[in-house]
């Protein structure tokens, strides 16, 4: 079984990481899955990844970074220099060409929220594309939108947005998503014509417990000596906490900078109480 596969790493201060296996007569090579489990206590950091994969997909699927961004990335990890990678180029969009027969998916960033497309030219076929969700707690469909259940929260793709090009005019369509078991697949729920292109467009969405409105990524975290949780991070508009904390040091969101194709940015610092049920500032 061919498949390709990209990942999510979310982290919480509750909770604890736990995976699911499925049996699933179609994709028996799915059914070798072991659950774990890992006990679950408080004033501890606690994190959960998940993979999603693209089941029997191009394992030789081409590569094409595309708009390139003039700043780079250092990796300068453990001490041998044989095995650090200075000045990495930096690239806004990654598309993997004929993932299926005649699809590819396109990964890009907007606005601060990570973004996939399905793109099928003539001829592919819809059916192909099967998404099989490893180390979740549950998946479930919520007014549309993809709910996926880890030990440190729910994160969300809203519903797809679906569409094609005819004519030079832009085609909207119905669709969904369809679940089985650990497996996600994707239904248009009107004609469409089979001589354009088709793309299909989810987002995901971090859905977390800071009450933030706003795109925000988290950097670090730490603990005291009571337990309470500390966050850092950034944070992409207004409307990331409100009202700020009497007597922070900033209480609006000024923007940044927007450099390189990159937009401006705040920096967040959180505090939860050490069962992550209050925010404290």
């Amino acid at each position: 079984m061919a498949e390709q596969v990209h990942g999510h790493f979310h982290n919480r201060n509750v909770g604890s990481p736990g995976k699911k296996s499925i049996k699933d007569d179609k994709y028996p090579a799915l059914n070798s899955e072991k659950s774990l489990e890992a006990s679950n206590s408080i004033n501890v950091l606690r994190s959960h990844m998940y993979e999603m994969r693209l089941l029997n997909s191009n394992p030789f699927a081409k590569v094409v970074p595309t708009k390139t961004i003039s700043s780079y990335v250092n990796y300068f990890i453990g001490d041998d220099p044989a095995k650090w990678a200075p000045k990495c180029k930096v690239y806004q969009v990654i598309t993997y060409e004929n993932i299926y027969p005649k699809t590819n998916i396109r990964y890009y960033s907007d606005n601060g929220a990570l973004k996939y497309d399905f793109i099928l030219s003539p001829g592919a076929d819809l059916e192909k594309i099967v998404m099989y969700f490893k180390g979740v707690e549950s998946l479930l469909i919520r007014d549309g939108d993809l709910i996926i259940n880890t030990t440190v929260g729910e994160v969300k793709e809203y519903k797809p947005v679906t569409y094609q090009i005819v004519d030079g005019k832009k085609i909207e369509l119905k669709a969904k998503f369809e679940i089985r078991g650990n497996l996600v697949t994707f239904k248009v729920l009107e004609p469409y014509s089979k001589d354009n292109v088709l793309v299909i467009d989810p987002q995901l969405v971090f859905s977390t417990f800071t009450g933030s409105r706003v795109d925000n990524w988290g950097y670090t975290a730490t603990y005291d000596a009571q337990g309470n949780f500390y966050a850092g991070g950034i944070a992409f508009g207004n409307g990331f906490i409100s009202p700020a904390s009497p007597g922070a040091f900033q209480t609006s969101y000024s923007g940044g900078v927007f450099e390189n194709g990159v937009s401006g940015h705040d920096i967040a610092i959180i505090k939860f109480n050490k069962d992550g049920t209050n925010r404290l500032y």
